[in-house]
């Protein structure tokens, strides 16, 4: 038969000719097998599993990952003590701190420019930054 030419009337569907009790019916009711391999399940999360090989696992809360978020709005006050804004830490940088003011703008602050209290602060923060990073690598 040439695929272009009328089909002819002796031609019939591959299946039309199987009968209906000869084909396998894949979502029939299960058999005798079925129930025992549920029983064999491995399942995945232990619910209906009596192994004695599990091991409870305790779940410690997870402190907070970025002490900046954790920061709270103060008054940051310059080294001559003339100047002062309220605003909180967002951002440490090699020589530079970034606040977020109470209006909504952020403020590039100098480090030579923090007043020594404000610098310890600063310090403290990046110190905690550290060892929280520190804890994270050493958790793997």
């Amino acid at each position: 038969n040439d695929l272009f030419d009328a089909p002819s009337d002796q031609s019939t569907p591959a299946d039309a000719d199987a009968d209906a009790d000869d084909v396998a019916d894949l979502f029939g009711p299960p058999s005798d097998d079925a129930a025992e391999a549920e029983e064999t399940f491995d399942d995945l999360f232990g619910a209906g599993s009596t192994s004695s090989d599990q091991v409870a696992v305790s779940i410690e809360p997870r402190v907070e990952a970025d002490p900046l978020a954790a920061a709270e709005t103060r008054v940051w006050v310059d080294n001559t003590g003339d100047f002062s804004t309220s605003g909180r830490l967002i951002e440490i940088g090699d020589d530079f701190v970034r606040l977020l003011k109470e209006n909504g703008r952020t403020c590039t602050v100098p480090m030579e420019r923090l007043s020594a209290a404000d610098a310890s602060y600063v310090d403290a923060i990046r110190g905690e930054i550290e060892r929280q990073k520190l804890a994270m690598l050493t958790a793997r």
